[in-house]
């Protein structure tokens, strides 16, 4: 990726998800040379903002007012609409399969608690590219068209028809 992209991260709060994608964090972040966004909560999102000022990249940190779901869900549509303004592209480590009944169709609805699948589905019906790391053993969603990468991330190609629709 060239200078002026940029690369939205994603994930959950859980330390263990993060430490066990780290690597892959350090090496994706470490070759990157464009902005950052990213939330402020435990886990990945934490991981990224100390990875940005190790390799000095700029990262712009999405801050909720509380913990509760109502500020964290505004958070997560906030960062995903900065990201879709600005071309850039998601990267979601989720600690679990998504939830079934979440689809970009449903994502103007509950995220059922998930605020990483949820910032997806979001990012999906706006139109910005995904790529998920998924734990071992967790499927992507049968809702889209994913090819697996040899990093180990799955790239999601295309939205089974019907459920991309226009949010918000």
């Amino acid at each position: 990726m060239g200078v002026g992209c940029v690369l939205g991260v994603s994930g959950s709060r859980s330390w263990v998800v993060a430490r066990s994608w780290a690597g892959v964090l350090s090496s994706l972040l470490s070759s990157f040379s464009g902005s950052v966004f990213v939330g402020d909560a435990s886990g990945v999102d934490c991981l990224v903002s100390s990875l940005c000022r190790r390799f000095s990249l700029p990262v712009r940190v999405f801050r909720a007012r509380s913990r509760s779901r109502s500020a964290l869900r505004r958070r997560s549509v906030a960062f995903v609409r900065s990201l879709a303004r600005a071309g850039g592209v998601l990267v979601a480590f989720p600690s679990s399969p998504c939830p079934p009944a979440l689809s970009p169709a449903s994502a103007s609805g509950s995220w059922f608690g998930s605020g990483t699948w949820g910032s997806v589905c979001l990012a999906v019906s706006l139109g910005v590219p995904v790529v998920v790391f998924l734990p071992a053993g967790v499927r992507p969603p049968a809702w889209g068209s994913w090819l697996r990468l040899s990093c180990g991330g799955w790239l999601l190609l295309g939205v089974s028809s019907g459920v991309q629709g226009s949010l918000f």
